[in-house]
């Protein structure tokens, strides 16, 4: 029997797309070209990871794609995989920052390369296709979204996420 421990979490299906049971995955620190070309995955069912073949998946984002899994052609079947995890037993990410999810970040500092910007990360909030790191700075709270696109690189011995936010991004909360 495959352990979750032996395989790489590739993400967690956020929702349906169209009617013909098509899922939409956020990727969780993995471009979506990563797992074009698999033929299989496994989904969390339960506690059990259980195989699904793919039938079709194309790229929707750098963080996000649209799957279609072979024997399952309605909305309502998709709908009932939802909120399930998608691993693989046959990837293994070359960085090993990659394999992070956003949850793991808690406590960790944010340092903004452009504007000085640093804070701690106080909670991660699960925000249905885009995650947010709620960060502590100078006594109040800004939420940063948890992308991929804004972060330069992480340091795990030292707890620290360096990122390069886009302008404007912190005024939002002021």
């Amino acid at each position: 029997m495959l352990k979750k421990e032996d395989c790489y979490r590739l993400g967690t299906i956020i929702k349906t797309h169209g009617i013909k049971g098509e899922l939409v995955i956020r990727l969780n620190y993995l471009i979506a070209e990563d797992i074009i070309e698999m033929e299989s995955v496994f989904l969390e069912v339960e506690g059990l990871l259980v195989p699904f073949f793919i039938e079709d998946i194309h790229s929707v984002s750098s963080q996000s794609c649209i799957i279609k899994f072979e024997r399952l052609d309605t909305e309502e079947k998709a709908l009932e995989f939802t909120g399930c995890n998608v691993y693989s037993d046959n990837i293994k990410p070359e960085n090993p920052d990659a394999t992070a999810t956003p949850e793991q970040f808690t406590g960790y500092s944010i340092k903004d390369s452009e504007t000085g910007f640093s804070g701690e990360i106080s909670e991660v909030l699960d925000v249905t296709d885009n995650p947010l790191f709620r960060v502590l700075h100078e006594g109040r709270e800004q939420l940063i979204p948890a992308q991929q696109e804004f972060i330069i690189r992480i340091d795990t011995k030292k707890k620290i996420i360096f990122v390069r936010l886009p302008g404007g991004l912190l005024d939002i909360n002021n």
